[in-house]
């Protein structure tokens, strides 16, 4: 009686057999530190999903506390329009950041482009921070809008990346 290909691929199938990295070797103790350090990054990675739900969240909490002007010196104009940009500019930046990031990944790898995208959120954060330092009106309008930019930006390119290095597994060795 002829066998069938999935006979036969779980009849090759042992579960005692040694662990195999990637090139082939085999390893011991190691296997068990690999698939800890395969979750640590792994989680660390998800966070960077958690990050979008901060960004696109920012908007609704401080929409209202910039339009009053009592609690500081500055402040979106009463008109719904200021208040709108701000709230559009991330998604405007989402938009831009997943091509971005597809360019990254395929230019310096998974990992590395998934790294890269830390560097426009920070910087969008540090503009947003900042922002309230800045003397002028217009000047502190900016600096919200271009930290908006920045963020959803990064919230487009952790979009793309994220999936793509947690799915890998040429990335984590798993043949």
């Amino acid at each position: 009686m002829a066998q069938s290909s999935l006979m036969k691929a779980r009849a090759s199938y042992s579960v005692s057999s040694p662990p195999v990295d990637v090139e082939g070797a085999e390893t011991s103790n190691a296997s068990g530190a690999r698939v800890w350090t395969i979750t640590l990054f792994t989680i660390i990675a998800c966070l960077g999903s958690m990050s979008n739900g901060f960004i696109m969240g920012y908007s609704s909490a401080t929409i209202a506390e910039l339009n009053n002007t009592e609690t500081g010196e500055h402040g979106l104009s009463s008109d719904s329009e200021s208040s709108s940009w701000f709230a559009a500019f991330a998604p405007i930046g989402a938009l831009l950041g997943g091509p971005v990031a597809g360019w990254a990944s395929d230019r310096f790898g998974r990992k590395t482009g998934m790294m890269l995208g830390g560097v426009p959120y920070s910087l969008g954060w540090l503009f947003i921070s900042c922002a309230n330092s800045v003397p002028s009106q217009n000047g502190f309008i900016a600096l919200l809008l271009l930290g908006r930019l920045l963020t959803g930006f990064a919230a487009g390119w952790i979009s793309l990346s994220v999936p793509l290095v947690t799915s890998d597994s040429e990335l984590w060795g798993i043949p």
